[in-house]
């Protein structure tokens, strides 16, 4: 099971469309800490973000390296509350 995650990370790594692939952990767990946990996807629109405090350097930097201030963090948080609504129908 581990090398099945690993091969699929690898894959994603390589894959154009994802950038700024950042491995967070890496070691056994007990059990699942998330079990009912989902994910989604949802295009953020280049006015929408430059509109955003700080907006501009998500675009410049990637959401990554603009989540490291505060300002950042704010775009994170203001954007899963945008996802969220979008999503809860």
């Amino acid at each position: 099971e581990r090398e099945e995650v690993f091969t699929l990370y690898r894959h994603i790594e390589r894959d154009p469309r994802h950038t700024q692939v950042h491995m967070i952990w890496d070691g056994p767990i007990p059990s699942r800490s998330c079990e009912h946990w989902a994910m989604g996807y949802m295009a953020a629109e280049d006015a929408a973000l430059h509109a955003l405090p700080d907006g501009h350097r998500v675009q410049e930097e990637g959401l990554f390296a603009a989540g490291r201030s505060s300002a950042g963090k704010r775009i994170f948080l203001h954007l899963r509350k945008e996802f969220l609504t979008r999503t809860d129908t």
